[in-house]
């Protein structure tokens, strides 16, 4: 049966010259065999019968599923639109054959009522995923954060060398916090922070966790930063 034929009598390192082969292997630069490679090893320019009839036999290339493989991919190749299409992937926009053209077929899938985030279904899941997790990953894979928020970041950093940019909580992204205090700081820039009422929902929820926020629309010097966070712990 075959599931035995590596044990017993049946084991090739029981073979002598298999064991011989083992040893030797084993010796490392002491193996009468190392260095020899080309013309100094001595099966070089014999032919190999056993082996050359072996894979004649069981050659994979007599496959019809591995012949239809390879020739696919030469037909690939040889085909003159191949290069052409390499050439094109290259192009900047401008030289881009198909800069500027319009796709009525496309513009038609993806607008109006056949935009997929128009689908009740695809809503549903996208809004699951956002709460489950997949908006506190987006926002912080955000690695080119407002350059106020990088100053105070820095700041805060000299005074509490263990704060974190861009700290993940549950659904949402903090842009600093100060984890021995449990702190919040949130710089309220014009362009993020324009929903209020958003950002007073977004807050209070994180206060249920017992966080504390501070919240700066200018950035302070370091004399008032050092004296707010006092007030806060």
């Amino acid at each position: 049966m075959v599931e035995f034929r590596m044990f017993g009598e049946n084991n090739p390192a029981k073979r002598p010259d298999v064991r011989e082969k083992l040893r030797q292997g084993k010796l490392g630069k002491k193996n009468p065999m190392f260095g020899l490679f080309g013309e100094k090893h001595h099966g070089f320019g014999k032919k190999r019968p056993d082996q050359s009839a072996r894979m004649k036999k069981n050659n994979p290339c007599r496959l019809e599923e591995v012949r239809t493989k390879i020739s696919e991919k030469l037909t690939g190749r040889k085909n003159p639109e191949h290069s052409q299409r390499l050439k094109i992937r290259f192009l900047v926009k401008e030289n881009h054959p198909s800069f500027g053209k319009k796709r009525p077929d496309m513009h038609a899938k993806m607008s109006g009522p056949n935009h997929p985030m128009k689908n009740p279904i695809q809503r549903e899941r996208q809004s699951v995923a956002m709460k489950n997790g997949l908006a506190a990953y987006v926002s912080g894979c955000n690695k080119n954060p407002s350059k106020p928020q990088v100053k105070l970041f820095n700041m805060i950093k000299q005074l509490y060398p263990a704060a974190v940019l861009n700290h993940l909580h549950k659904n949402y992204s903090i842009d600093i916090v100060i984890p021995e205090l449990n702190l919040a700081v949130e710089y309220d820039g014009a362009y993020w922070h324009q929903n209020k009422e958003a950002d007073n929902k977004r807050q209070s929820e994180i206060e249920k966790d017992g966080w504390k926020f501070l919240r700066y629309a200018k950035l302070p010097n370091s004399l008032k930063l050092r004296k707010d966070i006092l007030l806060m712990r």
